[in-house]
């Protein structure tokens, strides 16, 4: 006999832009602010009823989504994360690799040794910077033209 296993849907790209938008597009763990996230499905849990309901679902960074899967969180707690917008204003996060040297390649444009790549209305949208140890540091400024409560 042979099993089929249910196969899961993807998220629509609707919903993941609706739970980013909730926890202001970082992770809504209390001291966390990571830009790189992921969904949880936690009421119910995907291994439950597979959906991809919004008011069950929430953005999480991986760390705290793999612990969020490991039951560190409850059902309440996840949901008042999310309507945490706290760590919208530290969002934050850092590229897995450090270069000394780096060539940008922005809008068919090349740029070396060039600290401020794209600058709009005073706003370094994307900059380099050395750090202490003289790696360069990548930053890029997600501008909005509105702010929208979701």
């Amino acid at each position: 006999m042979v099993k089929h296993k249910k196969q899961r849907q993807s998220i629509p790209p609707f919903v993941k832009k609706l739970l980013r938008q909730e926890v202001g597009f970082g992770c809504p763990v209390e001291g966390c602010g990571n830009p790189y996230l992921e969904y949880h499905h936690f009421d119910p849990p995907v291994k439950v009823r597979a959906h991809n309901e919004p008011q069950g679902m929430i953005a999480l960074c991986a760390h705290h989504h793999k612990k969020a899967d490991g039951g560190a969180f409850t059902t309440e707690q996840l949901h008042k994360m999310k309507v945490n917008r706290e760590n919208a204003a530290v969002v934050r996060g850092n590229l897995d690799w450090l270069r000394r040297e780096l060539l940008v390649v922005a809008g068919g444009s090349f740029y070396y040794e060039t600290p401020r790549i794209l600058v709009i209305d005073q706003h370094d949208v994307i900059a380099l910077k050395r750090d202490d140890e003289g790696y360069l540091r990548l930053s890029a400024k997600m501008l909005s033209l509105a702010l929208r409560s979701v």
